[in-house]
């Protein structure tokens, strides 16, 4: 999967999910994307099942029920779960999609240097999106990609 992340109206990057990213990580940064990644996954599958859990009606889910269950502390057990990685992480594959779509990228440093912002609120959710399409089957994929875009679009 391709995607395009706006950072900014005058910064955007362009990543590959394809398995190429995994080589170009674990062959810069000198290990395995998986112990990297799992806090990624795991508050993203967490947050969305913690909504899920406190909404009665699947069918009739709405912002009133979702803004509930943030209130309850979905959005804090979530945050929890990525403070345990490190934001220099976070870049880093970032920047290894990025590689993977563009092989004239600079290294990492240099890379990061051309960056101004780098929003978490915009970024995550974006690698969220490419990394269950590169790792997850695809059954599973979909219905996570499905439960979050319904989720976006009561948050409109």
């Amino acid at each position: 999967m391709i995607k395009t992340i706006s950072l900014n109206e005058s910064h955007s990057i362009e990543i590959n999910s394809s398995m190429g990213w995994l080589f170009i990580y674990r062959s810069t940064f000198g290990r395995d994307i998986l112990p990297d990644i799992m806090p990624i996954l795991e508050a993203a599958i967490s947050g969305i099942s913690e909504i899920l859990d406190d909404v009665d009606d699947l069918n009739n889910v709405d912002v009133k029920a979702v803004a509930g269950s943030i209130a309850n502390g979905t959005l804090n057990n979530a945050m929890a779960t990525l403070s345990t990685m490190e934001f220099v992480t976070i870049v880093q594959i970032v920047w290894a999609l990025a590689k993977n779509a563009d092989k004239s990228i600079p290294n990492v440093l240099e890379w990061a240097e051309e960056i101004e912002s780098f929003p978490l609120d915009v970024i995550l959710p974006e690698l969220f999106d490419v990394i269950t399409e590169s790792m997850v089957s695809s059954k599973n994929a979909k219905s996570l990609r499905n439960k979050i875009e319904n989720m976006k679009t009561m948050n409109q």
